[in-house]
């Protein structure tokens, strides 16, 4: 209908597809001249925005069917709604980013127990090679006595705690060789 282009020329320019305006740039005009351009518009399409909506209302712009203007004044096409469109676009980006949030948190809970479960897989590997050691040394020096500060602990003895929560910890505890 080109009232708006004529109201506010800086501002809006004509769509040559659908003969439709669209906003070429924001504030190119004054704002007396923007308003005349919302108060004059007859399908009444032209809204005034909070500048952190205006990204998600130009990106869905351009997702959305548009008709003709004839079609659009006749009142005879069937258009989305931006700001609906809009809205769920939002709510579904703000979903996205909570999964992927949240998938990062599981990422870092899961490499913190299999750091959990080498740290526990190497102390046992140390603790078997060690008593190995002890009983290597008892075994040919009998004369040979542990230091008080230092008891040898049976290796089967170590507590399930650690297989059950670690399974991982106990396969790595198995490769070890004791002789």
């Amino acid at each position: 209908c080109k009232q708006c282009v004529w109201a506010a020329p800086a501002t809006f320019r004509l769509e040559p597809d659908h003969g439709r305006s669209y906003v070429f740039g924001q504030w190119l005009n004054e704002e007396d001249e923007l308003q005349t351009a919302v108060e004059c518009c007859p399908v009444e399409c032209i809204h005034w925005v909070d500048k952190e909506q205006l990204p998600v209302l130009e990106y869905v712009m351009h997702t959305i069917a548009r008709v003709d203007v004839g079609i659009m004044q006749a009142g005879q096409g069937m258009v989305a709604d931006p700001f609906d469109v809009a809205a769920r676009f939002a709510k579904k980006r703000s979903e996205k980013m909570k999964q992927r949030a949240k998938d990062s948190v599981q990422a870092e809970r899961e490499q913190d127990r299999k750091e959990k479960n080498m740290k526990v897989a190497r102390a046992i590997q140390r603790r078997k090679a060690e008593a190995a050691e002890m009983f290597s040394r008892w075994k040919h020096n009998p004369n040979y006595t542990v230091p008080p500060e230092r008891a040898i602990v049976p290796v089967s003895y170590i507590p399930d705690t650690y297989s059950q929560e670690l399974p991982e910890a106990e396969e790595e505890a198995d490769k070890v060789n004791v002789s």
